[in-house]
């Protein structure tokens, strides 16, 4: 080690707090840099556990299979796993409430078909045999018929059949004529239609199953299936009968998946991967490949999602905002941290001046303090780095176990997220940290090899200014006195310093407004994405009497348990006074301008007086009026022929509009005035977005024209006692609808809070390299100066007037740093929006909210700052601190 090595190293032991203050930024970035690689990791390897659980362990599946095809896939060396189910039949089930379901639909299963089709048991365990079943939760719940755990079963299971043809689970139950007048009907129901067709159950044999699990809704039974799913053992493979065959590939074979489901299939390999990966076939490809699949020997479906993820496949929605996300984070720390770091050595550097100017004036060159100044870096690395690792690592296992206690058994499965770390992850912090410390010292090394000796030894380079411009405006004199007069010089005479605390305080502002706006926006993206659900159980009721159904509701209404509700009654009109925008003529694909129906809803006493509070208005106003929801979403066709969402305006009004209207079949027209157009949505209708809807009052519906239902929204304790509680208090002559959605709106609820955790997170964190920053330059700064402070005090300065001083010289720090930051930061913001213009729908609005968060925080810390420093500057002696020549 040579001798300036030695110094370095001597140095960095003599100046223990600003060489830890420096390892901390370094560990901080380093930290940070791990923490979202391993994140990214571990929610990509969470998703995957959590698809193999919910939707099944298999890339393909393939039906129509006999026992003698079986062999082909358990003989292939590129499936590593294959699974086996088979139809036994459909039967029906007495008691269920939900006409569109009135069959069970019993599948046999083998071990490793139960095991990896994603089935998730509730109560008991799986069959073991055919004489045992599993039956779905959601038979109680949706078709309200009871069987337990133990209780035995008896079924005339036969073959579903509509005139000749065989009916399966894709073919919902019809019970009623559709548009075209031909419909299929359930057995016993009259025939009104010569078109009409009948569907029978036939070939029917008698079965007893023991019930001896309960399992969640199976993801293979789509919501318009007419079975509820029963799941049995499938103990022999039989000749003569068909078979569902589920396979994983190898992770090699899965990187040439097309080639090896075509070569199955024995259809051409290179169009079958043309067909999957949406690629432009000619019209005579397309028929060539459609034909070869018609008559192939099986059907074959894909595990998209699953397949997309185990193969890097970035084109899902969900992992590329987590990309994005990763990659401007992983982007915005780095820059902080060159930022924060080179601040550190900045400061290091002014702290050496001297001693660098008396080793130049001793014969060491520029290049060998240069080398001096990046070996010192290098040891801050070599310190800060593994800590780093090993901190981010350990922030990351702390936040997913944080994040699933939060979360509970919401998801499909417990313990959703799974920790993960991966050497490329580890190695990739390494990288970019590096980079990070070198960029950081590069340029103060290359300013330490410049400063000549003299300059160096009389520590006067940082100043150089004429008089004349420091003449003080007289604005500041007269609000801030002496002290700001004093202050405003010092910053002018010294405007390096100055200028890097304004600056590290203009980056940490900026940073902040676009990545809350970036942050907000994914939000918003998932919100709209996944729906909205803050109800869980929605009840309509459409008999006849009004009497009657306000009997019922109000005897709802006396469940315990119930915690937010909206009571809607509803009407639906046209208007012949306004008209369609552009934009909804053009996604809708509407042939004239008419405005189409109208929706008016009530929304109960309670909740129309909370949604009037949300958008500012007094009920006095509102009562008489609407306040007209205008806004719509809509799945498109983009130019690249792949779909996303689209938001617009459905008509064209604005505040203080009067829509005339009237019902259908109805002649009497009725005047409605638009008190306020709004996109906010009341509690119930979150996700309603098919066509624009009027909110008034209790007191105006009734002005309105008549109809029989009412609609509840509920959220709810306990939904299953709470419908329980519903179905007592209807007879078997009430006409109503109840659904119960409480899986499906914890579900949706626990991916906010997991995107909430992350989110605010990174928000957390980014701010802290900011606040890490800021707190090293203006503690530095003011440290530095306790000589001008000790001399100024020396001179007869009385503690008010330094404290004014201090007041204003940090005044003039925040309003310079918010007037530029606030603009880049909203500019910066602009920018994402237009870099997210093909993955987000929103149109670009202020981010108000981190505007107004990042004002506050930068007037709070900057005062705190300054007043702890000179706080603890203020007990040094005087005299001994004029002598200092350095910290």
């Amino acid at each position: 080690m040579n001798l300036l090595n030695k110094l370095t190293v001597k140095n960095l032991e003599l100046n223990k707090k600003r060489s830890i203050v420096t390892v901390i930024g370094i560990i901080l970035s380093v930290a940070l840099i791990t923490a979202v690689a391993s994140m990214v990791v571990s929610f990509k390897e969470s998703m995957i556990a959590y698809e193999r659980k919910s939707s099944g362990n298999y890339h393909y599946t393939f039906s129509k299979a006999s026992s003698d095809d079986l062999s082909i896939f358990e003989n292939n060396r590129a499936i590593e796993q294959c699974s086996v189910s088979k139809e036994v039949g459909y039967a029906k089930i007495e008691g269920s409430k939900n006409e569109y379901k009135p069959y069970v639909y019993i599948m046999e299963m083998d071990q490793s078909a139960l095991e990896n089709t994603g089935l998730k048991l509730v109560e008991g365990r799986f069959p073991t045999n055919s004489d045992e079943i599993v039956i779905p939760r959601h038979l109680k719940t949706n078709g309200r018929v009871e069987l337990k755990v133990g209780q035995t079963i008896t079924l005339d299971v036969g073959t579903r059949v509509s005139d000749g043809e065989k009916l399966t689970q894709s073919n919902p139950y019809v019970t009623k004529e559709d548009e075209n007048s031909i419909v299929l009907y359930g057995e016993g129901i009259e025939k009104e239609n010569s078109e009409e067709k009948t569907e029978e159950i036939v070939n029917t044999t008698q079965k007893t199953y023991t019930v001896v699990g309960i399992i969640e809704r199976p993801s293979i039974e789509n919501y318009s299936a007419p079975g509820y799913t029963f799941i049995t053992y499938l103990s022999d493979k039989k000749e003569d009968e068909e078979y569902t065959v589920y396979v994983r590939y190898t992770k090699k074979a899965l990187k040439d998946q097309y080639k090896i489901t075509a070569n199955i299939l024995n259809v051409d390999a290179n169009l079958f991967e043309e067909l999957c990966t949406n690629a432009n076939l000619s019209t005579s490809e397309l028929n060539e490949i459609t034909e070869q699949l018609a008559n192939a020997k099986f059907d074959v479906n894909s595990n998209q999602y699953l397949i997309a993820l185990e193969t890097m496949n970035a084109s899902d929605g969900t992992m590329k905002a987590i990309y994005m996300l990763a990659i401007i984070v992983t982007a915005i720390i780095i820059f902080t941290s060159v930022f924060c770091i080179k601040n550190s050595f900045n400061i290091l550097i002014t702290e050496k001046i001297r001693q660098y100017g008396m080793l130049a004036s001793v014969g060491a060159t520029s290049k060998q303090i240069r080398k001096n100044v990046l070996y010192e870096a290098f040891i801050l690395g070599c310190i800060g780095i593994p800590i780093g690792i090993v901190c981010g690592i350990l922030a990351s296992y702390i936040l997913i176990k944080v994040t699933n206690v939060l979360l509970g058994s919401a998801f499909v499965m417990e313990g959703f997220l799974i920790f993960k770390v991966s050497i490329g992850a580890i190695l990739v912090s390494i990288l970019l940290s590096s980079l990070t410390i070198y960029l950081s010292a590069k340029r103060s090394a290359k300013m330490a090899s410049k400063v000549s000796p003299i300059n160096a030894i009389r520590n006067n380079e940082d100043i150089k200014i004429k008089a004349k411009k420091l003449k003080t405006p007289k604005i500041v004199s007269k609000m801030f006195g002496i002290g700001g007069t004093i202050s405003y010089k010092n910053m002018k005479r010294n405007k390096k310093k100055y200028r890097t605390t304004v600056i590290s305080i203009i980056m940490c502002v900026s940073v902040y407004v676009a990545l809350s706006y970036f942050i907000n926006t994914i939000f918003k993206m998932v919100k709209l994405e996944y729906g909205e659900y803050n109800y869980n159980i929605y009840y309509e009721t459409f008999s006849g009497d009004e009497n009657k159904n306000n009997e019922i509701i109000n005897n709802i209404l006396r469940i315990d348990g119930i915690k937010r509700k909206t009571i809607s009654k509803t009407r639906y009109i046209s208007a012949d006074n306004v008209k369609s925008t552009e934009d909804r003529i053009k996604y809708e694909a509407i042939l004239n301008e008419d405005a189409g129906s109208i929706m008016i809803v009530s929304l109960g006493e309670e909740e129309y007086a909370r949604y009037l509070k949300e958008l500012n208005l007094n009920y006095n106003d509102a009562k008489d009026k609407a306040i007209l929801i205008n806004n719509c979403v809509s799945d498109v066709i983009g130019e690249n022929g792949d779909n996303k969402k689209v938001t617009y305006e459905m008509l064209k009004c604005k505040d203080g509009d009067k829509i005339i209207g009237k019902m259908l079949n109805e002649e009497e027209k009725k005047e409605i005035e638009v008190i306020k157009v709004t996109d906010k949505r009341p509690f119930g209708y979150e996700n309603y977005y098919s066509m624009p809807i009027m909110v008034v009052s209790d007191e105006k519906i009734e002005t309105l024209y008549k109809t029989n239902g009412i609609r509840c929204y509920l959220q709810v304790d306990n939904a299953d006692k709470v419908q329980d509680e519903i179905e007592k208090i209807n007879n078997e002559d009430s006409m109503y609808n109840l659904t119960n959605i409480d899986a499906q709106m914890s579900q949706i609820n626990s991916l906010f809070i997991l995107i909430s955790i992350f989110a605010y997170g990174f928000i957390i964190v980014i701010a802290l390299i900011g606040i890490t920053n800021i707190f090293n330059t203006i503690t530095t700064n003011m440290e530095l100066r306790s000589r001008e402070f000790a001399t100024l005090k020396s001179v007869g300065m009385t503690s008010k007037e330094f404290y004014k001083m201090i007041f204003s010289e940090s005044f003039f720090y925040c309003f310079k740093s918010l007037l530029i930051g606030l603009p880049i930061g909203i500019g910066i913001s602009y920018l994402i929006y237009l870099a997210m213009t093909n993955m987000q729908i929103f149109k670009y609005a202020l981010p108000i909210k981190g505007i107004v968060v990042s004002i506050a925080v930068v007037f709070i810390l900057i005062f705190t700052l300054m007043v702890y420093s000179v706080n603890k500057a203020k007990n040094k002696n005087i005299i001994e601190t004029i002598r200092n020549e350095n910290i």
